[in-house]
């Protein structure tokens, strides 16, 4: 019998969100995981250290030059 990938959760997105920001020396962090037709999105921290925001669906970020080449492939792929 073929394997079925397991579902994703709320709870999984935050459970590893939330790891992945404490390991990390980041001010802030937006996470959205897309899993078939389900989309789940989490944050941590700050939009500016001191600033006490959250990070929101809203929030505008700044892209690194590793970041655009996996934005651009996301985005091709979501295009797909």
């Amino acid at each position: 019998t073929p394997r079925v990938a397991p579902q994703v959760s709320a709870d999984i997105v935050q459970r590893y969100a939330q790891q992945i920001y404490r390991q990390t020396a980041a001010a802030g962090m937006a996470m959205i995981v897309i899993d078939g037709n389900q989309h789940y999105f989490t944050s941590a921290g700050e939009t500016r250290p001191g600033s006490g925001v959250r990070p929101s669906k809203e929030s505008l970020f700044r892209l690194a030059s590793i970041t655009k080449l996996f934005t651009s492939e996301t985005l091709v792929k979501l295009d797909q």
